[in-house]
């Protein structure tokens, strides 16, 4: 199963399984200690007992054979999380100021916000 990388995503080739999406780093073929760990992990009533284990998934590229580099799936994972968060604070702001008298100062603040986050996510100028 090969990833269609895009254009702006340059997948990097994985050298922990050699681009086959399988580990048998250790002697004789055998899978490493960290990708036998997280299979037991994942199955573990199935694999508790076996000691060597071959043909286990990468724990790296997670089988694909290439990985994304850590900057690009930090900024694809940082930056909606943090609009999420803008966007329940300023709804929370809103909730908590529904008896203040500045509740008009408040609603035009927050709705600027919420529409400038929404825009940008959503309108397409967040092609970088």
């Amino acid at each position: 199963m090969e990833p269609k990388p895009s254009n702006s995503i340059p997948f990097l080739p994985c050298a922990h399984c050699a681009q086959t999406g399988r580990c048998n780093n250790e002697a004789d073929g055998f899978s490493c200690h960290q990708c036998a760990t997280k299979t037991r992990s994942k199955f573990n009533l199935l694999m508790s007992k076996r000691k060597n284990m071959t043909g286990v998934v990468c724990s790296v590229c997670s089988g694909l054979g290439v990985v994304e580099p850590y900057t690009y799936s930090l900024n694809n994972r940082i930056r909606p999380a943090l609009a999420a968060g803008i966007i329940a604070g300023s709804i929370g702001i809103l909730g908590g100021a529904l008896q203040s008298e500045h509740f008009e100062s408040i609603l035009a603040f927050s709705t600027t916000i919420i529409g400038a986050v929404t825009g940008f996510y959503f309108g397409g100028s967040n092609d970088k």
